[in-house]
Parts: structure tokens; sequence; C-alpha cells
């Protein structure tokens, strides 16, 4: 919904154009799947002859390799299942020596892998292929499409309110697999993939835990991912589990002892191996074999749970705005450590797994005969294990066999609902490679969100680590509707509060003069979900040491370039440089404001000293405690990036509220002038008037009304009649797509048919915060109006024939109700509302095609 004083670039605004998407989507190809990255710790690896030597595994399920304790690159050979060194064959890659030995003078360093051209190779020397990400997983799921679906249909008969009790939440799915090994349980399963190698492991390493409690780690816990989306979110949103489930210990040959029915959790066993499939490549045997187990096991679980019961719009597909599907695979999970049986957590679709199969999977109940076709889904292993070698070479447990942590969960489900990764997925600040190759290699997101190391948050308590996932950055809080940024259209003092404070989270969106670029503020302490930080920033083997300690959280400045965000992120149109949004060959998208020039680091950014409060500032010597913010206003390297002018102090201790004063240049003071804007959508003519920004080429965007807002709108009086009208209402610039800034109030205008005239009619709007206002008007020249200070959406509705005038039709807004007293709107069957609803819903998908798909690829 656009609010006023909007005066700087912001995430995307988008209009849904189901008719449009639809089209599209038939012309696409799969798409690939999207992953988290892998745990960086050292541990032993074990060669075939049981000698032992210590790595490390970097990278994601894109690409990953494994390096030495020196840093050297060593793979696996397929034909003796030995780990050798990497080493340069000319044009191509080698094997060297053991890995157990010592380095050759050419072994080679990961900076080689910083290409494609590398990746492949290297790939290649261990029987497999690289392809690289690919096609588009398609727009960011927001709060507002869930809201739209959720709150129509019977989308809530299924008891979707989670356990945090939030305004909106979906279903997850939740299925652990497991696997009987036909030749029996004391059977050693014997394992050769399609590139030749090797495997073998006893037959219960691939049946699922008996003591798990899935239930309490997804959604009961404090690190629970129903509690973490909804602090995200400042309590708008959960995950929640799919009650309607029968699945329960005792029943068919389930041994998970704190399974019972309806906890949302499905314990199916499917009489086959595991497939160790690890991270399988895109399109091979291995994927294709993955996905038939999937299938079996929805299959199975079908038993269970109606799938076809959390298909709210009933057409016959589940979708990301109805439920989310999580499968735990029985065995370990491939990117926290080299273990076998083992699945790389990953987002993906079932339609992009098999070369001779690209359609998604329809699952029939087997008791109520109903169907409904499944696709996208996110899934892990079900315990993670981390073992390493001590100083005489004699194995030591690092992290003891436990449930794969709720934090791999937390960055899959914000890959499946649109967000990019925003650590290097080239993995080239990891492979050895220099400022002089890449001039931006040391910059770096690092833990400070979930979408990069943030996905492996820890802390200590009582000598044990515990994993969860760390805050969200506020660009993707903002872009998935949690938050809605303060904007700095003026100099002043403004509060910045952390998640776990009292306010809530609010952070600033500060605007800059280079076209794309401005600054979000947060606050960021060591506490709830951002405890997880001290794993990474307040280590006790750092302390007192400048380059690494942080001893307390603080402010966190964001410097957004979203001309690079919106080049590479999800639905970038060059595949080459999809999800590459802080890949380091280019200027960052979504980056932290680091120190630099200090006399630590060489000068070069601190990217392990992110926090600002007044200790820091001291500490680094800050004149003022003004911190230094600099544009990138298109530039190449750093050393090409020019003063913002924007003057920023941070000159309060560390705090859950932190005070930071802005003073902006002149320049940046928006100016606004009086103008009307005019569209029209299925026959409907909308006007908006007010005072809105000079600089921008301000039009009208519209769209059709969900069901779920039309029957949202029309709780707002038991007075209402039939409706007349109405649409999502923007105002946005045409060379930009962003919404418009204005200032004061908006008169917002629409059309009515003549046979209405004179008559008394009811507009309702729906404000930000999910209230309804409400205004009589009566229809004069064929209009009908009313005033607010926000848009969309708005509808237009008869009065019903018999009221009693109660005096207040001088078209003043009123609060309207609270949605207890619910008016039934006309069935589907009714005519009058279909011909409107169609007419809306075809107008929208004609009209917008043309404006909005130019504006977002004009950015």
């Amino acid at each position: 919904m656009q609010q006023k004083t909007r005066e700087i670039p912001r995430p995307e605004g988008r209009v849904f154009l189901s008719l449009l998407v639809l089209a599209i989507a038939l012309c696409l190809a799969p798409a690939t799947a999207f992953a988290g990255p892998a745990l960086e710790v050292e541990q032993r690896y074990v060669q075939p002859d049981g000698t032992t030597f210590q790595a490390g595994q970097r990278g994601d399920e894109y690409f990953h390799y494994v390096r030495t304790t020196d840093g050297f690159l060593v793979q696996k050979s397929p034909s003796d299942q030995t780990w050798y060194y990497v080493k340069d064959a000319g044009s191509d890659f080698a094997f060297g020596p053991r890995a157990d030995g010592a380095a050759p003078e050419n072994a080679l360093t990961p900076s080689v892998l910083a290409n494609d051209a590398g990746k492949r190779a290297y790939a290649a020397l261990g029987g497999g292929t690289y392809t690289g990400a690919s096609h588009e997983t398609g727009d960011v799921v927001t709060l507002s499409d869930i809201e739209a679906v959720q709150g129509s249909s019977d989308a809530n008969a299924n008891n979707l309110l989670s356990a945090a009790q939030t305004k909106t939440s979906l279903p997850l799915i939740t299925i652990v697999i497991g696997f009987e090994s036909p030749e029996g349980p004391e059977a050693t399963i014997e394992y050769t993939d399609s590139k030749g190698n090797k495997a073998q492991w006893p037959a219960a390493e691939q049946r699922y835990r008996d003591d798990y409690d899935w239930h309490d780690q997804l959604y009961g816990s404090d690190n629970s991912i129903t509690n973490y989306y909804a602090t995200m979110s400042n309590g708008k949103f959960a995950w929640a589990p799919a009650a309607e489930e029968t699945s329960e210990y005792g029943k068919d040959g389930n041994t998970n002892v704190h399974d019972k029915a309806g906890d949302g959790i499905i314990h199916v066993t499917l009489d086959r191996n595991h497939g160790n499939w690890k991270a399988a490549d895109f399109k091979s045997p291995e994927a294709a074999d993955q996905r038939s187990m999937y299938v079996d096991a929805l299959n199975e679980a079908s038993k269970y749970i109606d799938f076809a019961a959390y298909d709210a719009n009933h057409d016959g597909k589940l979708e990301k705005t109805e439920a989310g599907l999580l499968f735990v695979v029985a065995g370990y999970e491939a990117s926290a450590g080299y273990n076998v049986p083992a699945t790389w957590a990953v987002s993906w679709d079932l339609s992009s797994m098999d070369k001779d199969n690209f359609e998604p999977e329809t699952i029939t109940n087997p008791q109520t005969g109903s169907e409904v076709t499944l696709d996208s889904y996110i899934t892990m292993g079900e315990t993670f294990k981390i073992s390493d070698l001590d100083s005489e070479g004699h194995e030591v447990v690092v992290y003891p066999a436990q449930r794969t942590p709720v934090s791999t969960v937390a960055h899959e489900l914000g890959h499946y609902l649109g967000l990019p990764d925003l650590y290097d997925v080239r993995y080239s600040a990891n492979s050895g490679g220099t400022v002089d190759e890449y001039p931006w290699i040391d910059y770096d997101v690092y833990a400070t969100s979930l979408m990069a190391s943030g996905s492996w948050g820890r802390y200590d308590e009582n000598g044990v680590t515990v994993f969860t996932p760390v805050g969200l950055d506020p660009y993707c809080l903002a872009a998935l509707e949690y938050i809605e940024p303060v904007d700095v259209t003026s100099d002043g003092t403004y509060d910045v509060s952390a998640h776990q404070s009292s306010e809530g989270y609010r952070c600033l969106r500060i605007p800059a003069s280079s076209e794309g670029e401005y600054y979000l503020v947060e606050n960021r302490q060591y506490e709830g979900f951002d405890k997880g930080l001290t794993g990474y920033y307040r280590q006790a083997g750092h302390k007192g040491n400048p380059n690494y300690y942080n001893e307390t959280g603080g402010i966190v400045v964001w410097h957004i370039d979203q001309g690079v965000v919106s080049e590479r992120d999800l639905l970038a149109q060059n595949t080459d440089i999809r999800n590459t949004v802080n890949t380091v060959d280019h200027r960052p998208g979504v980056m932290p404001v680091y120190l630099e020039g200090t006399p630590y680091h060489d000068g070069l950014p601190m990217k392990y000293r992110p926090f600002y409060n007044a200790a820091v500032c001291t500490e680094f010597g800050f004149a003022d405690d003004v911190l230094p913010l600099l544009l990138y206003d298109g530039c190449e390297t750093p050393a090409g990036r020019v003063d913002s002018g924007i003057s920023l102090t941070v000159g309060d201790a560390a705090g859950d509220t932190m005070s930071v004063t802005v003073d902006l240049p002149e320049e940046y003071e928006p100016s606004y002038e009086e103008r009307t804007l005019a569209a029209d959508l299925a026959g409907a003519h909308v006007e908006v008037s007010g005072a809105f920004s000079a600089n921008a080429e301000a039009v009208i965007a519209l769209s059709a009304l969900a069901d779920g807002q039309i029957a949202k709108l029309a709780t707002a009086s038991d007075q209402l009649g039939e409706l007349i009208t109405g649409a999502n209402v923007s105002v946005v610039d045409a060379t930009t797509g962003e919404d418009v800034p204005y200032t004061g109030a908006l008169s917002v205008s629409f059309s009515v048919d003549a046979s209405h005239e004179g008559e008394t009619v009811w507009m309702v709007h729906q404000k930000t915060d999910g209230s309804l206002e409400t205004t009589k008007a009566v229809v004069q020249n064929g209009r009908a109006g009313m005033t607010v200070d926000e848009l969309s959406p708005f509808a237009v509705f008869e009065q019903k024939a018999e009221i009693v005038d109660d005096g207040s039709s001088g078209a003043q807004p009123s609060a309207g109700n609270d949605g207890s007293n619910v008016k039934e709107l006309p069935k589907s069957g009714d005519g009058q509302r279909i011909a409107v609803i169609a007419g809306l819903a075809l107008a929208a998908a004609v009209a917008l095609t043309a404006s909005r798909v130019r504006i977002r690829r004009s950015r």
C-alpha cells in the first residue's frame, strides 16, 4: 500500500498479472535449485586405506569444493575413491599426489574456481558436471500476496493460525522420509553413483531418527521457524504446522516417539535405499532418482494428509501463497560435513529435476480421491555431524550427531519466498583471489543476514554450540513487506530499534543523489535470533583484536544499489548473472557500510566489524561520531566512489533503541506539485489528485482486486450492498516503476455507471495497518470519491435499500468495523458480480502488461 513522503528508490513494486504470468510460465524452461552455503569448518576426511587428513568444504548447492587447511584444492577420484591435490595441466586440471601428503609446488588454490571454466574443470575431474544457476524462480512472495490468498475462500479452515499468533500464517507441510533397506535392517548399503563414486553405510543410518522432535524444533521452541518469521515480520507472518494430518507414533510402523496426529509432522518409510544424492547435478540420473523418491514420499504421505485441502483457491495446484512443502530426508545434511548418506539443503522444483520429465506431480488422495499438483519444495538432511582431527591425528567430534538446525530451513524458506543469496555465490572471496583481480573482493555481507553466512548463526551456551538463524537484512525484510522503513526526508534525529525492543523493529531509509542508490539503517544486538551473531563477531579467541572482536552490537548501515540488484536478482533475464547480487566481479548490490582506511586490516573494509556505536566511534577516532557514507555512482572499483554529502552521526551506546542524527544535503529536500492523474480499468475511470514529487513522471497503476480483498472490504459496514467497482490504486514513476512520493491528503474518485446517478454509495479503503475506512458519497456527474492519506485498495459498493439515514452522508471517512460482523457477499453464480470481477481481471492483464513489465526492465 502506498503511503506518503517517499523520495528514494526502493525495492521494485510488483503487480500480479495472473494471466500474463501463466503465459510466460508456459514458455520458461524449468527452474534450477537455490540453496544455502556450506558450514565453513575444518573436519576429518578419510582415504580408502584409512589414512586421514584435514580439509574443509566450501560452496553451496550450485557448486562446492574441498580445500585443505593449507588452502590447496583437493578432489576425489571416481576411479579409486582417493582424494588428491589438484594441479595445473595446461588447459585443464589433473590429479597430483594424495591429499594426505605434502602439497606439490604446482598445487592449485581455489582462486582458479572464480570463473565458470575453472568450476567445470574441477567438477569434471571428479566425474561430475557444472551447469551453474540458470532459470528464474518467480517474484518475491510478499505479505500482500499471502494475505490476498489466505484471506479468501476457506484458506483459514485448516487451523493455520500459528503458535506465534501472527496476523497471517502459511502451513508448512513437513514430511520426514526414512528408508527401509530391501536387504534387511542389518545390511550394509553399497552404492555407486553415475560418476563412479562409491559409498557405503549401515542400513540404520538411512532410517529416520526415533527420538527427534521435529514439531518442537520447527514450531514450538524459542529458535523455531515459527518464532523466527514472526519475529522478523514484527508479528505479521509466521509458518505454522499443517495440522490436518493423522501421522502418529505406532501407526503403520511409525517409530518416532514424538509424532502425534495434528502436530504437522508426517513420518513415512520407503521400501528402498537412500540414494546419497548430496547435491545432485542438475538433470543428472541422481536428480531424477531423487525426484522419484520425493514422489513416492508424497504418495505415502497422502495416507495421512489431504494435500488438496490446502489448495485455497481450488485451482488444482498447491502454490507458494497457499503452503510450503518441506522434506526432511533421513541421513545427513551434506552442507554441514562429509558424511554418508547425505542430502544438501535446497529449494527446488519437481519439474526441474528429471531431464525426461519437466512436469510437476499430481497427487491423488487415496481416501477422498481429491487431486492436487505439487511442484516447489525445500529439503534438507535430517542429521548434522562434524568430526575433526587433533594434533596427533585422532578423530575429535566437533559437533555430535543432532537434528539439522532450523537455520537451514529458515534460509531455504527465504529462497522459497523469492529472496536471493547475498553471499558471493561464485566464491571468489574464499578462493585466494586478490584485490588486483577483484577490486571488490573484501566486501562481504558475511554473517549479518540469513541469506549469507547468517544461515549458520551460532552461540555458546554452557560449553555447547547452539545453532540459530540470524536476522534477515532490512533489504530482504522490506522486499517481503515485513517492514516499512521510515523514509528520511528531512534533517533530524531518529530512533532505530532492534527486533527485541519493546517498540519492535524499526529502520530508516535515507535517500542518495545517485539514481537507484540509498541507505538502510538498522539496529542489531546480541539477543534473540541475533545472539547467533556472537559466533562470528564476538569469539572469545578474538577478544582484544580490533580486526575481529565486537563487544556489543550496534547500528548497521546498508548501502543498496537497486540497479545492481534488479540486473542480477532471481528474475534477471541474463541467466549467466542471475542470483549474483554480491559477487565480487562487480560493485555490490546489498552491502553493509564498513570501516575503511583504518590502521587495521591494511586499510581495507573491516567486514568483521559491522556495528557502530559510541564506543566504536571513539575507538576508531570518528570526528563528532560522524560516519563517512560513499556512493558508487556507477563506478567499477571502490576507488571510484564519491562522497554522498550525507552526515550520519551515531553517538549512542549500544542498546535496543539507538538514536542517529541525519543531515541531508539541500538538494535532497523534496519538492512537490499539485497534479491530477487518471487511468482506466475495466470501464472504470480512476482519478487521483494530490501533491506529488515534482521530479517524478507520475502515472496511476491499477490492478484488479483479489477475491480476498473484496471480501475484506465488504466487512466495512453491514449497510454495504452489491460491489459496483474497485481496484488496487498506486501512483508510480513511469521511468522506474517505484512509488512516487507525495505529501498531504489525496483525493481518489471512481466513475460510476449512470444508473447510479444521484444515489448514495459507499466507498471503502483498506489502510496499510489493515483497518478499513469508509465514505458515504452521492454519485454526481457519474463519479464517487473520498479523501485519504494513502493508496490501494479501494471499492465502491451500493447502499442497501433499507437503511436509516444517520446523517453521515457528508462524505467524511469513518473507521469502519472490526470485521466481526461479516456480511456474506453474493455467491459466485451472481451474474453481475462475475461480470465486474472478470472485467477487472481481464483489463488488469491487458493494461498492466504494457506498462509495469516495461517499467521493471527499464530500471
